[in-house]
């Protein structure tokens, strides 16, 4: 089992940066070397973390489609929610997804709702598409079962719609068509039960 890192001062620079440009990164076994801005992340295959989650309503999952304007995976079919942690979440994972629902789909969630389900586990991810971007992160799954089907609506230009999925629907596109699905996506759908 791999433990929490211990975090690191943030560097001087970022006084003049959004924290949100700055990523932790960390060395192959997730031990923390520095910070870095995002753009240089992701140029220069540096790890990082990411946190996924699945929202969830009786048998449907919350499905995302990525616009053009994400530099990753654009047009493709995604979790719920996916995001980096970056500076301002001070390393804590659930932290980062209560940023990103709110800032990405509107939602207010607290901690205590968010399930994790596995990882943090290592992926690295090339794409034919942009073949100078080299992503390599620790990456983690997590759930939010919601007692009510709440009618979700995209906060970010990131999220091209959102839309609720039968979990067969979900399953069975992805074994006839794969490539539809972001490369974590389909990670998770491998390891894991919907």
């Amino acid at each position: 089992m791999t433990t929490a890192p211990t975090l690191l001062p943030p560097l001087l620079a970022t006084q003049t940066a959004q924290p949100h440009e700055y990523f932790y990164i960390f060395d192959p076994h997730m031990q923390p070397i520095g910070l870095k801005r995002r753009y240089h992340v992701h140029h220069d295959g540096d790890w990082h973390r990411g946190v996924q989650l699945n929202i969830r309503y009786q048998d449907e999952i919350l499905i995302q489609r990525r616009s053009d304007q994400v530099d990753i995976a654009q047009h493709l079919l995604d979790q719920s929610l996916a995001t980096q942690l970056i500076l301002a979440d001070n390393d804590n994972e659930k932290q980062a997804l209560i940023r990103g629902l709110a800032t990405e789909l509107g939602y207010q969630a607290k901690p205590r709702q968010l399930r994790k389900v596995a990882g943090p586990r290592r992926i690295i991810k090339r794409y034919s598409h942009h073949p100078d971007l080299w992503n390599r992160e620790f990456v983690s799954l997590y759930e939010l079962r919601l007692p009510t089907r709440h009618q979700f609506t995209p906060h970010s230009p990131k999220v091209s719609s959102v839309e609720w999925w039968p979990t067969a629907k979900v399953l069975s596109l992805w074994q006839h068509n794969p490539s539809a699905f972001t490369q974590t996506f389909s990670m998770w759908l491998k390891e894991t039960q919907l």
